[in-house]
């Protein structure tokens, strides 16, 4: 099946689960978006990086059936954009973290994955993308991590218009028992 039509449906799917009347989280469980929350920043309790194709070391690219696999980037790394099937500029962030129920990484559809939200905020302080989406971690190469790969932030404007822009990507992850991570990263936007 498509990737893009499984990410609409799981993106379908999330806002309806998310909207009925009872399943609701706790006020205390949903983390702030970008800079409200400093803990994040000063003690992240996830990791931001970026995905390869698995066992190529080629940056991935958003094509149906790839296999990506998690890549760590330090502050001041350059993330590459990249044009993705349908036209759209993007990154393809992944995240890694622990002590969260993981969900199926094998249904996107599953009510029990955790909710993702990454939020990119230029340097000049405006938010430019904002990706939500809810997808299960699988089990990393390092117990106990889990990751999550191939996180499509689609963004306004051309890769030309973007280049060496620094950007900075705040990062929220909560389980379905409430249970948040959050984290942050600032890189250079690359070709």
């Amino acid at each position: 099946m498509n990737r893009w039509l499984l990410a609409a449906l799981c993106a379908l799917a999330t806002a309806c689960a998310t909207h009925e009347p009872g399943n609701e989280q706790p006020a205390d469980a949903r983390l702030p978006q970008s800079d409200a929350d400093p803990d994040c920043v000063a003690s992240p309790t996830l990791e931001i990086g970026t995905c390869q194709v698995a066992g190529t070391g080629e940056p991935c690219a958003g094509i149906t059936g790839e296999v990506g696999e998690f890549v760590p980037v330090a502050a001041g790394d350059d993330i590459p954009m990249v044009v993705g099937p349908q036209g759209a500029t993007m990154f393809i962030l992944a995240i890694r973290t622990s002590g969260i129920d993981p969900g199926d990484p094998n249904n996107v559809t599953s009510s029990d994955n955790p909710s993702i939200t990454i939020t990119l905020i230029h340097e000049q302080g405006s938010e430019m993308a904002l990706y939500r989406g809810r997808l299960g971690f699988a089990q990393a190469d390092t117990a106990p991590m889990l990751e999550v790969n191939g996180l499509f932030v689609v963004v306004d404007g051309r890769i030309a218009d973007l280049v060496g822009a620094h950007v900075t990507a705040y990062a929220n992850v909560v389980d379905k028992n409430g249970v948040g991570r959050c984290g942050a990263l600032e890189f250079v936007a690359s070709q």
